[in-house]
């Protein structure tokens, strides 16, 4: 897929381009229960993608109190009142374990650069997976990139 086939695809998941679980169910009276069972599943389908972006989006708030709380660590340092290494710190203050806690500021800081992608209405497993791919689309391709500003 080339860049601008990737942004494309990017475009589609954006809130306005998702067609809305109104517009998903007819209107009309389900006449069998087959009718009724393909309702049912568009709806809870739905449903979950709802779920999944409202986790994505708090993930990315997650990752931006992440940074907020690496940056006071690193200032704690410097001043030489913190004598644990980032890892061991966060865990004893928070007990969040460092492994997960990089994907989650790789996001955040990803949002930061392009905000736009806080709209997007994707899952995280999907957005960790095709955050690389986004990322090197749009520092490859800088006009695509400022379109995500």
């Amino acid at each position: 897929m080339n860049a601008d086939d990737f942004n494309a695809y990017l475009k589609t998941k954006l809130p306005s381009t998702i067609v809305s679980n109104e517009q998903n169910v007819e209107q009309t009276e389900m006449n069998n229960e087959e009718d009724k069972m393909i309702g049912d599943l568009k709806d809870l389908y739905a449903e979950i993608i709802k779920t999944e972006t409202l986790i994505l989006k708090k993930y990315m708030l997650f990752g931006e109190h992440l940074i907020g709380f690496k940056e006071y660590y690193i200032r704690l340092k410097i001043q030489k009142l913190c004598k644990e290494r980032w890892p061991e710190w966060l865990l004893t203050k928070t007990n969040i374990k460092v492994d997960s806690v990089k994907q989650y500021i790789g996001l955040a800081e990803a949002a930061r650069i392009w905000p736009k992608l806080k709209e997007l209405d994707i899952s995280f497993t999907h957005m960790r997976k095709i955050l690389p791919k986004i990322k090197k689309t749009f520092i490859v391709n800088p006009n695509i990139g400022e379109q995500w500003r």
